[in-house]
């Protein structure tokens, strides 16, 4: 466990280190909205990703847990892997003069570097609780659970903190390496 609390704690050092221009935008980013009621969705997001290594640690079995510990480990390194070779870097549109929307993006711009936004480690992240979370709770509250999280990934594109193509990276991430630490942990 403690593994995969340094593996995620390592995000913050590194985004904030390695710094670039690329862009990763595409035109599904050309809009000029910005869905700023979102920002605090976002920042909410951080919540499951700092709690469920430890939750988790206890709700599944050993062999589960180990699942998901490679699953975050193997999309943890990849994602500093590409932010080593590809130093990419969101340009934000300006704050809002209004108090509401302006707090709101604020609490968000603070949580989230600009830099190093491919892939995006909020939908990676929170994919990988969705499939391990959903599975030990209710339907009712499964189905919750996944709703949320598809409003916890829109967010981080809607508060434009990440281009479509670093939440699609992100999320194609996070499937890879769920299906790749599957096949690992089953290795006799």
């Amino acid at each position: 466990m403690t593994i995969v609390y340094l593996a995620l704690a390592a995000y913050l050092p590194i985004s904030r280190r390695i710094q670039g221009e690329a862009s990763t935008r595409t035109r599904l980013d050309e809009w000029d909205g910005v869905a700023w009621a979102l920002g605090p969705l976002y920042v909410f997001g951080l919540l499951p990703i700092a709690v469920l290594p430890v939750a988790l640690c206890w709700a599944l079995v050993s062999a589960q847990y180990g699942h998901y510990s490679a699953s975050v480990l193997i999309g943890a390194g990849i994602s500093y892997l590409v932010y080593a070779l590809y130093p990419a870097r969101v340009k934000r549109p300006p704050l809002p003069m209004e108090d509401g929307p302006r707090f709101c993006l604020e609490v968000a711009y603070r949580a989230r570097s600009e830099y190093n936004p491919l892939p995006s480690g909020h939908a990676l992240y929170t994919l990988l609780n969705a499939i391990f979370v959903a599975p030990l709770l209710s339907p009712l509250w499964g189905g919750v659970w996944v709703f949320c999280s598809v409003l916890i990934v829109a967010a981080a594109w809607l508060t434009r903190l990440h281009n479509a193509l670093d939440i699609i990276a992100g999320l194609a991430l996070g499937a890879a390496a769920y299906f790749f630490a599957g096949w690992l942990v089953s290795l006799p």
